[in-house]
């Protein structure tokens, strides 16, 4: 079975970085992806999280606005709200991120930096 999910889309929140008990990091942020158009555009959120060097990463460089490309899984997270009404979230638990820096252009020019790239 596979379990894989791509998104490109605009960061709505600022990353935020955590530790788990044992001092692995975690970040967390998130993307609004859009599809349609007009009065028909539907916008999508995505909730981010990443934990090791990817989630350095993107707590460096992951800001509110930042264009992004994720990859990774998706995980659907299910509660009962406090007004007992179900609720639910799409979470991607993403194992790749690249910022994709707009141009003076019309369109987008990918930036690779990879976590790796990074001297920390």
């Amino acid at each position: 079975m596979i379990n894989k999910l791509i998104i490109v889309g605009n960061v709505g929140k600022d990353a935020e970085m955590r530790f788990t008990p044992n001092g692995k990091p975690v970040t967390s942020f998130s993307v609004a992806t859009s599809s349609g158009y007009g009065d028909k555009k539907e916008t999508t959120w995505f909730t981010v999280q990443t934990f090791g060097k990817t989630a350095e990463f993107a707590n460096e460089y992951i800001s509110k606005g930042s264009m992004v490309y994720v990859e990774g899984r998706v995980k659907l997270n299910q509660w009962e709200g406090k007004d007992g009404k179900s609720r639910a979230s799409l979470e991607v638990i993403a194992n790749e991120i690249k910022l994709l820096n707009k141009k003076e252009s019309d369109g987008y020019e990918r930036d690779y930096i990879e976590p790796e790239d990074i001297p920390f």
